[in-house]
Formats: structure tokens, C-alpha cells, sequence
């Protein structure tokens, strides 16, 4: 009687696995989707001024512009600067930490009901590498 209690547990226990482990994927989707997304400003870990120049102007043509993350995999980003929409496809990944939108990819920083922080990766020939953190919020 104890090792059918024991063994009905332990296939509970195995079964519920992955639930618990996709309701975390689930939640990044669900914060992601909820609402559209605000941009507040665009930084940069680089000390060089031409990328702080081209970051600064970047983050002036992104001021009011807006993010939305559909459920069906797609995105629109909304800038008052642009003539139309800009649309595409986005995927996150399964632990939550990377976002691809298009051919691009970016560590998910922060990601709350409240705020959105991605970093990506830049390599420019004559500038090097270096990173920009976007921050959206609610």
C-alpha cells in the first residue's frame, strides 16, 4: 500500500514538471503580451562618443514611440518619426532570457507588469563592440 502512495506521488511529482516549467514561459509571454509598450530611453555601456552621438539620436527618434507584442508572434513598433508601422515576428525563448524579433536578438535585462529592459550586442568595424539597453515601460 505505502509504495503505490509512494509511486503515485512520484508520477505526480514527474508530471507536474513540466507544467511548472512551462508556466514560467508562460508568464514571461503573458508580461510580455499584456499590454503595449511605452520607450523611455536607450543607453549604452560605451564610453566612445560617437556611439553615446548615435545612441543619443536614436533614442530622441524613439521618443513616443510605442511596442506591441501580439500573441501570434508578431510585433509593431509605432514611432511618431516613421511614416508606417514598423512590423515583424518575435520569438522568446524557452528560459525567458532571449528575445529574437526579426534576424535580431536580445538578452531580456528586466522584465516585469511594469517595465521592459532588452540589451543587445553591437560590432561595428572602426567603433567595436559594445552594448545598448533599450528601456520600455507600461
Amino acid at each position: 500500500m505505502k509504495k503505490s502512495k509512494i509511486l503515485s506521488l512520484a508520477l505526480v511529482a514527474v508530471l507536474a514538471i513540466p507544467l511548472l516549467l512551462s508556466s514560467c514561459k508562460k508568464d514571461d509571454l503573458t508580461l510580455l503580451t499584456a499590454h503595449t509598450w511605452n520607450f523611455n530611453k536607450m543607453t549604452t555601456n560605451s564610453n566612445d562618443e560617437d556611439v553615446q552621438t548615435w545612441v543619443a539620436f536614436f533614442s530622441a527618434m524613439l521618443t513616443g514611440a510605442t511596442l506591441e507584442f501580439n500573441e501570434g508572434g508578431t510585433y509593431v513598433l509605432d514611432s511618431p518619426m516613421a511614416e508606417n508601422p514598423e512590423t515583424g515576428t518575435w520569438e522568446l525563448s524557452d528560459d525567458g532570457k532571449t528575445l529574437h524579433m526579426d534576424d535580431d536578438a536580445m538578452m531580456v535585462v528586466k522584465l516585469t507588469d511594469d517595465e521592459l529592459v532588452l540589451e543587445g550586442e553591437e560590432v561595428d568595424d572602426d567603433l567595436g563592440a559594445y552594448t545598448v539597453k533599450m528601456y520600455w515601460e507600461k
